[in-house]
């Protein structure tokens, strides 16, 4: 059996100028998030082996609530669950972040579920 389809490499090549101007933004918002989140690590990781126990429970909760629940889980919340929170709509960039994460394809490749990973 034969495959129709042909892949169009001028049209990847013309779309190269569009892409590297968004190589400093995806640099800047990498660099961002290693930034904070290095921070908060650092800082709930101190507050959680403090000796006072009103600083020490809420780190503890924190850390255990974001490390116990899966990514899917939690971007499931912020996407559908996070405006029923806040009373009014998301802002669509979030939503488009939250939606189409490609770490998820990987999990169905690995569950075996081959067609939710491409579909």
């Amino acid at each position: 059996m034969e495959s129709q389809f042909q892949f169009d490499w001028q049209a990847a090549i013309d779309s190269i100028p569009f892409l590297a101007k968004g190589i400093p933004y995806t640099l800047m918002i990498s660099f961002g998030g290693l930034v904070i989140g290095f921070l908060l690590g650092i800082l709930f990781g101190l507050l959680s082996i403090n000796k006072h126990w009103y600083l020490r429970w809420p780190a503890t909760a924190y850390i255990e609530i974001f490390r116990g629940t899966p990514i899917l889980v939690q971007v499931l919340f912020i996407f559908y669950g996070l405006p029923d929170l806040v009373g009014g709509p998301i802002d669509p960039a979030c939503r488009r972040y939250c939606g189409h994460r490609p770490e998820f394809g990987c999990l169905y490749f690995r569950s075996g579920s081959w067609w939710r990973a491409v579909y």
